[in-house]
């Protein structure tokens, strides 16, 4: 006779019995449905203590009634014990353990990235750089698999509705701090060796584009600033140097103030360079290689000075435009003022000598002013670092 592999059952005791003595290597099973029905007839005394229980909480705690009844009362089957103690859970109800083992990969995976992927370069910072400064490392080492990279020309076309935020965009990490072309005319267009753009793979930082110039095997500027603002390489520059055919590493790209105590006086000239890529090592091994001036804080700290005066004067002349605007919606006087700002410009574009083809020898769009759609005005946005 051939015996069943697995016997389902509605728990009925004088079933289990028969079929453990006929069927010795069967596997029984009960019925998840008729237990899912016997439940709430053999936990009604229980079921009562809970919503005694419950109310008793809600009248202690009536400040917190609204969270209670909205965030846990309606999912009380799945946390309270008067539902869940018939459940086989293996005494498990919290997800410690596996957040536990989640948080021993994640830093297993943030300790070893660097010397997974650029173990000299990790060697070099190791024994130059404090504790603090080489864990932020680490994690930007980390953080360069996030992104995909392509070469591009000096004269792409950028996208300006995404590059600068409005408000204090040195608080927003991912943003682009400053344009391409202001980082070209920083180094200089002949100075430049290779320009490559940076996009994130993650749907909620496809926004985010950067843009990084590589004048020589160590010196670079990318549009995050980081190497600038915060004296740390960057995730996109150890994405690029992956690729790169000349981005390379060398101590000195990070600030001397980030050094530990008895490596603040060593010879960091002499210290070897680092490349990921086996076509660089071949074309720059054995050199020794200077930052690039442009590329240091000193130099482009000015720049971000600038770009700070300039956000100060936009925002006293911005005010005072609104302020107009407003006056001549109100007394129904666009006409005069859209007069006078014609003028404005028509004065400053002569008074201007750019050269042809500039973007900004374009003409000005004549303005069209519709008093019927007087609410809807068109937003403008904070002015670009340039």
């Amino acid at each position: 006779m051939v015996e069943p592999l697995v016997f389902v059952t509605d728990a009925d005791p004088a079933a289990d019995a028969a079929i453990g003595q006929i069927y010795i290597s069967t596997y029984q099973i009960h019925c998840i449905f008729h237990i899912s029905e016997n439940l709430p007839k053999n936990l009604k005394s229980k079921l009562e203590l809970f919503y005694k229980r419950w109310s008793n909480l809600t009248e202690k705690y009536s400040n917190a009634k609204d969270y209670l009844m909205r965030a846990l009362y309606p999912n009380r089957q799945a946390w309270a014990r008067t539902f869940t103690s018939k459940i086989f859970m293996a005494g498990i109800q919290t997800t410690s353990r596996v957040e536990s083992l989640n948080n021993i990969i994640k830093r297993e995976l943030k300790a070893n990235i660097g010397n997974d992927l650029f173990p000299k370069i990790d060697k070099v910072m190791s024994k130059y750089l404090t504790p603090h400064i080489l864990s932020a490392e680490h994690l930007e080492m980390a953080q360069c698999l996030y992104f995909t990279t392509s070469k591009v020309e000096y004269d792409i076309n950028e996208d300006l509705s995404v590059s600068v935020t409005d408000g204090f965009i040195e608080d927003l990490y991912d943003a682009r701090q400053i344009l391409l072309k202001s980082i070209i005319a920083e180094v200089g267009e002949k100075s430049l060796r290779e320009i490559w753009k940076i996009s994130d793979i993650r749907p909620e930082n496809k926004k985010y584009v950067h843009f990084i110039v590589v004048v020589d095997p160590i010196s670079y500027l990318c549009s995050c600033m980081s190497n600038i603002s915060r004296g740390v390489v960057c995730h996109y520059y150890f994405r690029v140097m992956m690729i790169s055919a000349v981005a390379g590493f060398q101590i000195q790209m990070v600030p001397s103030r980030w050094y530990v105590d008895d490596q603040k006086d060593g010879n960091v000239v002499a210290e070897t360079c680092c490349f990921v890529n086996q076509e660089t090592i071949q074309n720059f091994s054995g050199m020794t290689l200077i930052p690039n001036p442009s590329t240091v804080p000193i130099t482009v700290n000015a720049v971000l000075r600038c770009a700070a005066k300039k956000k100060v004067k936009y925002g006293e002349v911005w005010g005072l435009a609104r302020q107009a605007a407003q006056f001549a919606i109100e007394r129904d006087s666009c006409g005069e003022m859209v007069e006078w700002l014609r003028q404005f410009i028509d004065r400053h574009k002569q008074m201007m000598s750019i050269p042809a083809g500039s973007v900004r020898n374009q003409d000005y769009p004549e303005i069209q002013v519709d008093d019927s759609n007087k609410e809807n005005e068109p937003e403008i946005g904070n002015p670009l670092v340039t």
